[in-house]
């Protein structure tokens, strides 16, 4: 099958300046292409050349780099417009389009061009807040509802897909969610004391909760465990003195950003990984973190807390705590239990068997 995955922003840019950085081989849309390619289908990445890696790479499938235009009314953090892409679409055949999210121009595009072979995958479970929510709403309630009626519509999580039913009756009851590289994570033997953070050190990813109540956890409960944070970002001096006032100073450690082949045996040796976010939709380290056999202690902010919760892969709960972090490690084999045996549902290779059964049923009859 001759595939194109629409997907401009790979990673998230919080300012109109996007960081490009020197590789995308720890990013979704490689691990999802790759996937594809290696499965037998001939699929190109669509990507805003923004994202293009600082270092030369060779990649098992095709990339295409789209130039935003008209950035002053589309903004490239935001809403960009690719004028290539139609162009593109009218020049090569492709059997299938997997387009990011509906509140998109690129995924307009795709559904204006061959609706009947458009596969919509929403992340998205909420109106974005720019403009006080108007043009997300307009974009919903007319763009999507009018125009998406023949377009497939498979949904990232649950809550995307009650999000999106509102606007569509084509939605897939089928979740396919993020997946991960499960031949690059590993159960480890044995376990560190340890907890781990593994996130851009920024303001909205709430550091902070997850430092506090680490310290009294080792204040009130266990005073061998460590805590590895693992990221960078504009918080990170902020943190660190932060780090330096608790009870346990010498307990915290920031490691900077790590490369996967270097952060694998951290996450595979923890107790958990912790979250504390307030703005997230799904995040690829949870999903890493079980792949490694590791449970996670989250807030309920990710669209993965609900999973967790019901498939008892750690502690999903707004505002957890100290004590949280005791009941986690009283029931860790449990929970990690639980990680181990659906860790390969979460592989890449198994997302490509459930968007092959999205064509067959919904796109087309036979591969």
């Amino acid at each position: 099958m001759k595939i194109l995955f629409v997907n401009p922003w790979i990673y998230t840019s919080e300012t109109r300046k996007i960081k490009r950085k020197k590789s995308i081989k720890d990013t979704m849309s490689f691990g999802l292409c790759s996937a594809f390619s290696e499965m037998g289908h001939d699929i190109t990445l669509v990507e805003d050349i923004n994202f293009k890696p600082t270092e030369e790479e060779e990649y098992n499938f095709h990339v295409l780099y789209l130039e935003p235009g008209l950035k002053g009314i589309f903004i490239p953090n935001k809403l960009p417009w690719y004028p290539q892409l139609k162009m593109h679409l009218k020049e090569n055949h492709y059997d299938l389009l997997i387009c990011s999210e509906a509140f998109f121009t690129s995924t307009f595009t795709c559904v204006r061009l061959y609706p009947q072979k458009t596969i919509v995958w929403q992340e998205l479970a909420l109106f974005q807040r720019a403009f006080f929510k108007i043009p997300a709403k307009l974009w919903y309630y007319i763009i999507v509802k009018y125009f998406y009626k023949s377009v497939r519509i498979v949904p990232r999580s649950n809550r995307a897909m009650h999000f999106i039913q509102a606007f569509s009756d084509n939605v897939s009851r089928t979740v396919i969610d993020h997946g991960v590289n499960i031949e690059e994570f590993y159960i480890a033997d044995d376990t560190r004391k340890q907890f781990i953070i593994v996130s851009q050190l920024i303001p909205r990813k709430r550091i902070d909760k997850s430092i506090v109540a680490f310290d009294r956890f080792v204040k009130e409960y266990d005073a061998d465990f460590r805590l590895l944070i693992i990221g960078d970002g504009e918080q990170r001096n902020e943190l660190e003195r932060m780090a330096q006032n608790t009870s346990c100073p010498d307990h915290i450690e920031f490691k900077g950003f790590l490369p996967h082949n270097r952060l694998v045996e951290h996450l595979a040796q923890s107790y958990a990984l912790l979250v504390s976010t307030e703005q997230d939709n799904n995040i690829l380290t949870i999903n890493e973190a079980i792949a490694s056999g590791t449970p996670v202690v989250t807030n309920m902010t990710p669209y993965m807390s609900d999973y967790i919760a019901e498939k008892g892969l750690g502690i999903a709960k707004d505002d957890w705590d100290e004590h949280d972090l005791k009941s986690l490690v009283d029931y860790y084999e449990e929970y990690r239990k639980e990680c181990i045996a659906i860790r390969n549902h979460l592989s890449y290779h198994d997302k490509v068997l459930l968007f092959e059964e999205e064509y067959r049923e919904n796109i087309h009859g036979d591969l």
